[in-house]
């Protein structure tokens, strides 16, 4: 698998069972459904992921990842440019609500900074949104449902997202150590992997069942 079907299968506790035979499609933008960006600051890299949702009468809407932006070493202000850059429509964005305290390389907060260039980046504050553990279960049921179908796709050309998707992992657990829910911080794959915990927990919210429901 890991040779000839590129599956990275050399490590154990992977957190979401992403499959490139299933979640990798070639993926056009429509302009006729609706896109938003889930962004993660970060400290040494920064991400947004770009996603377009096909809404599923009486079923789990379809989540496509479309499109990516990936920066080490970036200041807020340029990681903004390059987001603004997406060439989509965007109808909203995501991030994590510590963007408004964490200062900037440049004057005021991520989250400012954003908005400074006509981007506001929106947040739930709520316990069960800011759990990790919460919101990872919560996006794993788009990788496979109760009946095993995937409503979660990623174009190839994101090839950054795909490597953090397919190597978050939870820590190893050691000899008479507590099990951690939470995945491990690495601070190369998580990074992207939040980008998309903050898009999915903010669209969908955890507490509600019915999807697309937005109570702000």
């Amino acid at each position: 698998m890991q040779e000839f079907g590129s599956q990275f299968t050399s490590f154990s506790g992977r957190v979401f069972p992403f499959d490139r035979t299933i979640h990798i499609q070639k993926i056009k933008y429509n302009p006729d459904l609706l896109t938003y960006v889930g962004i993660d600051f970060g400290y040494r890299t920064a991400t947004a992921a770009a996603f377009q949702i096909e809404p599923v009468p009486n079923g789990k809407d379809k989540v496509y990842l479309i499109d990516e932006v990936w920066e080490e070493n970036i200041k807020t202000e340029d990681f903004a440019n390059k987001v603004k850059a997406f060439p989509y429509p965007i109808i909203r964005y995501f991030g994590d609500p510590a963007g408004g305290s964490i200062q900037s390389q440049s004057a005021g907060t991520d989250i400012e900074i954003f908005r400074r260039k006509g981007m506001r980046v929106d947040s739930r504050k709520d316990r069960l949104s800011r759990s990790i553990a919460n919101g990872v279960s919560h996006m794993r049921t788009w990788f496979e449902d109760a009946n095993g179908n995937a409503n979660f796709y990623v174009d190839p050309r994101c090839k950054k997202g795909i490597m953090s998707l397919e190597n978050y992992r939870y820590p190893e657990k050691k000899q008479d150590q507590k099990l951690k829910e939470d995945p491990l911080k690495d601070g190369v794959y998580d990074h992207f992997c939040d980008a998309t915990r903050y898009f999915f927990c903010n669209l969908f919210p955890i507490k509600s069942r019915t999807a697309r429901s937005i109570d702000w």
